[in-house]
């Protein structure tokens, strides 16, 4: 069996002209069969080749970035085309996409630790696991405060 599948190899390697314009031909006279072949892999294996596309990404985002970069340069036109059309079509999903977040996320009542610390640290030389929670809480009080001066100004 070893050598059967090593004269074949050796055979493959050494008419890759003839393997890729057969494998060309097969394709085109089994194109419906080869996508649903090809669909059904995919199906059967969705966790297994989005790791392996997550694995490829993180060893060469450099490399992704690069290849990326290239085709927005090439194609803006394209992508804007596509992204007004998209935007058009959908208009009612973004708006209520875009609502959801601002409801759960620029809520004016939850101000979050995190957001909070951030302002702190911004522009000082304090440091994040320096800022006690009372200081926070503090600071929190204090935009609270901004923000209701600024409503009852209006």
């Amino acid at each position: 069996m070893d050598k059967r599948k090593a004269r074949k190899a050796k055979y493959r390697a050494e008419n890759k002209d003839k393997m890729s314009a057969y494998q060309a031909k097969y394709y085109a006279e089994n194109k419906d069969k080869e996508k649903a072949r090809c669909a059904k892999y995919r199906a059967e294996n969705k966790d297994k080749i989005s790791a392996y596309y997550a694995n490829y990404h993180a060893k060469n985002k450099d490399k992704v970035s690069a290849v990326q970069a290239k085709y927005r340069a090439e194609n803006k036109d394209k992508i804007s085309a596509f992204q007004a059309k998209y935007y058009a079509e959908n208009k009612d999903k973004i708006s209520a996409v875009q609502a959801k977040y601002y409801a759960e996320n620029k809520d004016r009542e939850s101000l979050s630790n995190n957001y909070i610390k951030k302002l702190l640290i911004s522009r000082s030389r304090i440091v994040r696991k320096d800022i006690p929670p009372e200081l926070i809480e503090l600071k929190r009080i204090q935009i609270k405060i901004t923000r209701e001066i600024r409503n009852q100004a209006q």
